[in-house]
């Protein structure tokens, strides 16, 4: 597991979900759990020329990695409100994609959250991991993935403020795709709710 954790943190964001799951059970595994490992094992074997690889030109032959959604709206969303703020689109900027499942955990009850952040077509910061609180609904679980990936985009905007890639003050985009967790951060009724508009766009 130690390995399977060490690939996942470098260079396979796709393994990072069954390698948080695994790790889990590393201080009592049974059966169901070594097998699971002999078969990620067997995965990461098979896919072992899939990888993040940045290349010098586009004629190289390396990756090009996508991401797709569903669901969203394109009618009076949150960006158009916040027009002035927009950050660029420009694809040398990174933008930040998060999820949380809700009580994904049968045991304990708990969600995971999961976040990738992507810098010109590749993933350059992801992460799978079991929420530390209880989430009592879906968009709670949300919030919290929200919180921790405000966290992180904060951490890789400073980063390349200072390296000098990325403009000073410039808002770093999230994406969410909870209906419930957009609705409260579009109605902005309460402190609450403007904290959650403010994680959108990190400045």
């Amino acid at each position: 597991m130690g390995s399977c954790l060490h690939l996942a943190q470098v260079s396979r964001p796709d393994v990072a979900f069954a390698v948080s799951l695994l790790s889990r059970h590393s201080a009592t595994p049974g059966l169901a759990h070594r097998q699971a490992a002999l078969d990620l094992v067997k995965y990461l074997y098979s896919t072992r020329h899939m990888y993040v690889q940045y290349v010098r030109s586009p004629d190289d032959t390396g990756n090009d990695p996508q991401v797709y959604g569903k669901g969203w709206r394109e009618d009076k969303t949150i960006e158009e409100r916040l027009v002035a703020t927009e950050p660029d689109t420009s694809s040398s900027l990174p933008t930040t994609f998060v999820d949380a499942d809700h009580g994904g955990d049968k045991n304990t009850r708990k969600s995971t959250s999961g976040l990738v952040i992507m810098l010109n077509s590749g993933p350059i910061s992801w992460f799978s991991r079991l929420q530390k609180l209880c989430a009592l609904s879906s968009a709670e679980s949300e919030i919290i993935a929200v919180v921790d990936a405000a966290k992180e985009s904060l951490h890789i905007k400073l980063l390349c403020e200072e390296i000098g890639i990325r403009p000073v003050g410039k808002p770093m985009r999230i994406y969410e795709d909870n209906a419930a967790f957009i609705h409260s951060g579009h109605s902005l009724r309460g402190s609450d709710a403007a904290i959650l508009t403010s994680c959108f766009y990190i400045s």
